[in-house]
């Protein structure tokens, strides 16, 4: 349930996005790009830009230590959505029919948020922010496949025409 101050979400945000922000070396590092993450911080407070549980798990089971601390505060927690194991598994299963390779990657890891992160994507009509490029069985490809839109950090930036 929402309080007062959430909003309806309207982006679902990748590992590797949530890192461009919170690791230093990276390319939208926080400490650097203060007006940008000024912008993104209260869209993610706010619920308006989420992410699965499977994320989170992803993150604990690897993440980069940043990132780590960062969703490990209490804040942040709520961001983290959890499945909705019949929607998204339909969702998946049409994924697998085209891209078996996408639901594993052949990844050793016990968690893989790319394939619960497309379902959540198209079940919710959510826009995907993930650095992925398109590329045979990444998650742009396969959002596009599916018929949800995909969008990098740039992308969001001209979506909501800020001006950094």
């Amino acid at each position: 349930m929402r309080t007062l101050f959430e909003k309806e979400p309207v982006y679902v945000i990748d590992t590797c996005s949530l890192n461009e922000f919170l690791q230093g070396d990276r390319k939208y590092p926080k400490d650097i790009f203060k007006t940008l993450w000024e912008k993104i911080y209260p869209m993610i407070l706010s619920g308006e830009i989420i992410s699965h549980e499977e994320v989170r798990l992803e993150i604990q089971d690897g993440g980069i230590k940043e990132c780590v601390d960062w969703i490990n505060e209490l804040d942040h927690k709520k961001m983290f959505k959890s499945y909705e194991y019949q929607e998204e598994g339909k969702i998946i299963s049409q994924i697998g029919a085209k891209y078996p390779v996408f639901l594993h990657q052949k990844k050793l890891k016990p968690f893989h948020a790319d394939p619960w992160l497309v379902a959540q994507a198209k079940n919710r009509k959510l826009i995907i922010i993930t650095e992925e490029n398109y590329d045979k069985g990444k998650i742009p490809d396969v959002c596009k496949f599916m018929g949800v839109e995909c969008i990098n950090v740039l992308g969001l930036i001209k979506k909501n025409s800020w001006v950094l």
